[in-house]
């Protein structure tokens, strides 16, 4: 899973959470870019395809 999300989004693991939504295993993934930002991934587990990718407000 970590590896897929490296393909598409370069940077640092924070952490990652694994969670049921409505009987759907996704992993909801934190990481740092290179550039500082923060980046929110949420990750279905059973397939590995990338559900939403978002930038986190700074502020």
């Amino acid at each position: 899973m970590l590896a897929r999300l490296h393909e598409t989004q370069p940077g640092r693991v924070i952490e990652v959470d694994l969670d049921d939504e409505d009987g759907m295993m996704i992993y909801e993934a934190e990481l740092a870019t290179p550039d500082g930002r923060l980046i929110e991934v949420e990750i279905d587990a059973a397939s590995g395809r990338i559900l939403a990718l978002d930038e986190e407000d700074g502020d």
